[in-house]
């Protein structure tokens, strides 16, 4: 990664990779330029067809808030921070959307969910920004943390994360 050195909590920074695959199988994982900077860039989500990255960001001046990148002319783009409907003071970690794009799912920590991080929906506006979000419920969301919901391409199933429903441990 970019900044290589073990930050105060112990762990060294993130960077994002970029790995292609061809018919003879993949490459060498390269650092991605323009978007990794010295402290912590995670990708925590992508559109179907990669043209929307959505990057979490914890640097020391700003942390919780989702940025996306879209990819343009064979690059990946400078980071832009989504609106105050998606992020707020608490913590925002992780997002998908829709196949056509009008939908999103994220993570967040904000006021009115069930405990914890909880799965947010937003829709997208005319104006193309997005709306404001409601909660998707107990049935989703537990006192626990949700997080890294991952739309199915044809928008039927929304796989995600959770420390709060039945399973082996942890985030089944």
């Amino acid at each position: 990664n970019k900044g290589g050195s073990k930050e105060v909590d112990g762990y060294y920074s993130s960077d994002i990779w970029v790995v292609k695959s061809d018919e003879r199988g993949y490459s060498a994982g390269k650092n991605l330029p323009g978007i990794n900077g010295v402290y912590d860039e995670q990708a925590v989500g992508i559109s179907d067809d990669g043209n929307t990255m959505f990057v979490y960001i914890d640097h020391i001046d700003e942390y919780g808030d989702i940025y996306t990148s879209e990819f343009k002319k064979g690059k990946y783009q400078r980071l832009k921070k989504m609106n105050e409907n998606v992020n707020t003071k608490a913590l925002e970690t992780s997002a998908t959307m829709s196949k056509d794009g009008s939908t999103l799912f994220f993570t967040s920590a904000r006021d009115g969910g069930y405990g914890g991080l909880d799965l947010w929906m937003a829709r997208l506006l005319p104006t193309g920004e997005w709306a404001q979000p409601m909660n998707l419920g107990p049935e989703i969301n537990t006192e626990y943390d949700e997080g890294f919901p991952t739309l199915s391409a044809d928008n039927k199933f929304l796989y995600f994360c959770s420390e709060g429903h039945p399973g082996m441990g942890g985030f089944d």
